[in-house]
């Protein structure tokens, strides 16, 4: 769930493969270096995503992390383009992630949804599928939550 300028995790289900996944149910994620944030990110305007970064800085968990604001504001806009952020080893090395954002009824985030996993089986190949379905799941639970989709021209 978005909880001012963090994520705060609700629930989780894991996987019967061997992975270690950062967060914790009731852990809070950094908007910068997560999908979950990004995605949330990618919703907000330049102003807002400046000021986020302003308060939190750009910390650096990995070789891969986005630590430049330019670079933050071009992954944004392709997130706003695909529909879905990754994480591609920016939070741990060997660990990519798939997230999505989940609207309220004033098709504000709400929250996101992701899918976790090595990037052995979180491949280059998979990833655009995998996002589609990420994507439209979280299209299916703003729904079911009474909430609503943006209208395409908002970004």
């Amino acid at each position: 769930m978005v909880d001012d300028e963090f994520i705060v995790v609700l629930t989780r289900m894991e996987s019967r493969e061997i992975m270690r996944s950062l967060t914790k149910v009731g852990g809070r994620v950094a908007m910068v270096a997560s999908g979950v944030g990004k995605a949330v990110l990618a919703t907000y305007s330049n102003e807002d995503v400046s000021a986020i970064i302003h308060h939190h800085g750009m910390p650096r968990l990995t070789e891969k992390s986005i630590v430049r604001p330019g670079d933050l504001f071009k992954e944004l806009e392709k997130i706003r383009r695909q529909g879905f952020a990754i994480d591609d080893e920016e939070a741990c090395m060997g660990l990519r992630c798939i997230a999505a954002v989940v609207y309220n009824d004033c098709a504000e985030p709400l929250a996101a949804i992701s899918v976790s996993g090595m990037t052995s089986r979180l491949t280059d190949e998979r990833l655009p599928q995998l996002g589609q379905t990420v994507r439209e799941v979280a299209a299916e639970l703003t729904v079911a939550l009474g909430g609503m989709m943006p209208a395409a021209n908002d970004h």
